[in-house]
């Protein structure tokens, strides 16, 4: 299986590491659209599309986790040999954990994990079985938590073609409680609005169960999505980490500690 399901944005220098991002339920690649004007200086912007949405459409949305890792397992491959960063946000944290247990168990060089609004996995949200809600409540809460455009919302085609995708991805997430997995090797870097009305903030200390490298927590004044006036919150906490990040030296396990 190739590649061309892997949105490619090239940094502006060849000793950039490789950023694969993950998009929250529902979402795609136009989440880290504007993304490449602020981190082109650091990174290689790599973006998989999946099942359900995109030039993807078509096919069905997968309502396991592990599923979608599969799926993009065999199509990333050609990006390993460049030192990595994952991120992900919401369920695309999920799937960023995922991929970084796999990557590191093939010997890939994942420089950072970068997760924002989510859960440790073995720990559980707020609120279950989202997926489960009726149209109009799930909708509401979507509406609510700044995830879904209020007027795309209200038509037609968002009811029949968007929301069996974001069920799925739903799913997957409400349903995600791996087990046996072998604690990273790579630092953790968490961001959180503190008005996140899904996450509970007690979750998000789990991650430091997960990991024998550091975990950094950052948190700020936003909501779920981590959108301030329209100001994308988690890419200026990114850019930030990839800044201060050396690049040239892997990371090597340093103890389990927290930094607030």
């Amino acid at each position: 299986m190739d590649n061309h399901f892997i949105r490619e944005l090239s940094a502006s220098r060849p000793s950039a590491v490789n950023l694969i991002c993950f998009a929250h339920a529902g979402g795609g690649t136009s989440r880290y659209r504007n993304w490449h004007a602020e981190l082109q200086e650091y990174a290689n912007i790599l973006i998989p599309v999946i099942p359900g949405r995109e030039e993807r459409f078509i096919e069905p949305a997968y309502s396991k986790l592990e599923q979608v890792a599969d799926d993009i397992f065999t199509r990333i491959k050609t990006y390993l040999d460049a030192p990595l960063v994952l991120a992900g946000i919401s369920y695309g944290g999920l799937l960023a954990y995922e991929m970084a247990t796999r990557l590191e168990q093939h010997g890939a060089n994942i420089h950072a994990l970068m997760i924002a609004s989510q859960r440790a996995p073995h720990y559980h949200k707020n609120q279950q079985n989202w997926y489960q809600m009726p149209d109009e409540e799930l909708i509401e809460c979507l509406v609510e938590l700044g995830g879904v455009n209020v007027q795309d919302a209200a038509t037609p085609e968002f009811y029949e073609l968007f929301l069996s995708t974001i069920r799925a991805d739903l799913k997957a997430s409400d349903d995600y409680a791996p087990t046996d997995k072998a604690p990273l090797m790579c630092p953790i870097h968490i961001c959180q609005g503190l008005y996140d009305q899904v996450i509970d903030r007690q979750a998000t200390r789990g991650w430091l169960d997960v990991t024998v490298n550091t975990v950094e927590w950052r948190e700020f004044n936003a909501g779920h999505f981590l959108f301030d006036e329209q100001k994308d919150i988690w890419l200026q906490d990114v850019k930030s980490v990839l800044a201060k990040l050396s690049l040239q030296t892997p990371p090597t396990p340093q103890g389990n500690h927290a930094h607030v």
